[in-house]
């Protein structure tokens, strides 16, 4: 085994290990709750079935595949088969980004876990995760197809149907399309002769691509309704106001850095390489960073395609600077005792993975991280006094409650799709405490509120004489009085 070799496979190695934590969040358990009942009943969501304030509303999701796909994981391996499963897909997404770029091997792995750990943040057990795997594979295709005339475009067609029937992030694919096609059709009007033709011809092909996938797109359950999706979602106001991954990153946390270094390192390497900035790979890059500044869950795109981009312009400069370095090349094979050297480096890396991956596995440590974040003992009381009326519970926990309390009704949880703004407003409304606050509570007849202990309405309610009946550090119960 070669080092360059052996440095692919730890690039590799490592991204695998980073990904292999506890996944759930949040929005995990609606997921997990929308399989398991579409396993139950034998047949696919239309309707919603887990809240009162929207029961029975139409209810089309474009990612029940992944919903099955994640409830049957969960069924067998329980949460250290997801974690597994995340760990898998996030590494597959990477691959396909590091066969996307040329050039040396140690940078290319270099630029792959930079890449890695920019999008590290949204690495968690829901369909969005498998929207990262199929963006890379169609950035994989694009630049293929783009950069070395590899013309495998035939592919993004089947994989957008499989796209839309697993996240409502296949609209991904046709910015990555449209974004290309514009890039070609510039470099067409910057170019003369043979090179505008082909560059022309290029663009005409990548619009007639795009239709053919939005054609693939009506293969699904709900039909060309999933076209419209997409703007129905980001045209939610409540998302931007309420929810912190659709609004802008905030550079001031430890979480958006690296997409800051991302972009640092692409800039730096554009600017010291003499490789002109094709017009194509300005406008990809613009167009990806862009979105990724207006939504916190698009900066993972940036480290789709930053890096082919990165590893042309960074080979460029250690050519140049190579003959200065001296001719010696560490990525020769060497003798057979270097190559059996760096086969015993990897099976060490491989052992730590495994080793890494024991307490992910066990259930216990799921569970106390669950019970970090999720309201586990509140949701028990809850489940031992069903009679207490409705609940206006937290959005963040509404998920994990569909999933713990099947036949507790919620007020809201994280299918925004489903509650719109209207339904968002009122909810918004209610646990700050806003002037109609009350409205909310006997519009819906409210019996009983589960939210965190800072959350304003607690404190009012409490002030209103509302009881205690049960509360830890991350949660409280609240009754009327004399309920």
């Amino acid at each position: 085994m070669t080092t360059r070799r052996l440095v692919t496979w730890l690039a590799v190695l490592a991204i695998f290990a980073m990904a292999l934590r506890v996944s759930l969040d949040s929005d995990t358990w609606w997921h997990l709750a929308a399989g398991r009942w579409m396993v139950e009943h034998g047949s696919l969501l239309r309707e919603d079935p887990f809240s009162f304030t929207r029961l029975g509303s139409p209810w089309h999701y474009p990612g029940w595949l992944a919903q099955l796909l994640f409830y049957g994981v969960y069924r067998v391996a329980g949460a250290g088969g997801l974690n597994v499963l995340v760990a898998a897909v996030v590494t597959l997404a990477f691959v396909f980004v590091y066969r996307a770029m040329r050039g040396d091997a140690f940078v290319r792995s270099f630029i792959l876990l930079l890449a890695a750990i920019a999008s590290s943040v949204y690495w968690s057990a829901r369909p969005q995760i498998l929207s990262l795997l199929l963006a890379a594979a169609f950035a994989w295709v694009l630049e293929d197809f783009r950069s070395r005339g590899r013309n495998r475009l035939w592919l993004l067609p089947p994989l957008m149907a499989l796209w839309v029937n697993l996240h409502g992030g296949f609209a991904i694919g046709f910015i990555f399309i449209a974004l290309s096609m514009i890039g070609s059709g510039v470099e067409g009007l910057l170019a003369t002769g043979s090179e505008r033709r082909r560059a022309w011809r290029a663009s005409a092909l990548l619009a007639g691509v795009g239709l053919v996938c939005a054609m693939a797109v009506g293969l699904n359950p709900f039909g060309y309704e999933m076209l419209v999706y997409p703007f129905k979602t980001i045209g939610i106001d409540a998302l931007q106001a309420y929810i912190q991954e659709w609004q802008s990153p905030d550079f001031h946390t430890s979480e958006a850095q690296p997409f800051l270094w991302l972009l640092f390192v692409s800039v730096a390497a554009i600017g010291f390489s003499h490789r002109r900035l094709a017009a194509a790979d300005f406008i990809l890059f613009a167009g990806v960073a862009y979105i990724g500044f207006l939504a916190g869950r698009n900066m993972p795109l940036l480290a789709i395609v930053a890096p082919p981009i990165i590893a042309r312009h960074a080979q460029e400069i250690l050519e140049r600077l190579a003959p200065s370095w001296g001719k010696g090349d560490p990525g020769r094979a060497g003798p057979p005792r270097m190559r059996w050297l760096n086969a015993a480096v990897l099976m060490l890396g491989v052992v730590a993975v495994a080793a890494k991956a024991l307490p992910v596995l066990d259930p216990r440590v799921n569970q106390q991280q669950v019970a970090r974040t999720e309201p586990v003992d509140a949701a028990a009381y809850l489940g031992m006094h069903p009679g207490l009326g409705r609940m206006l519970n937290s959005y963040n926990w509404g998920g994990y409650l569909i999933w713990a309390l099947p036949k507790y009704p919620v007020f809201v949880d994280g299918r925004t799709d489903l509650y719109d703004d209207d339904l968002l407003t009122q909810y918004l409304a209610a646990v700050r405490s806003e002037p109609n606050w009350r409205d909310v509570l006997e519009q819906w007849h409210i019996g009983v509120v589960l939210l965190e202990p800072n959350a304003p309405l607690v404190t009012l309610l409490q002030q209103q004489g509302w009881q205690t009946a049960a509360a830890d550090e991350i949660s409280v119960i609240l009754i009327p009085p004399g309920n």
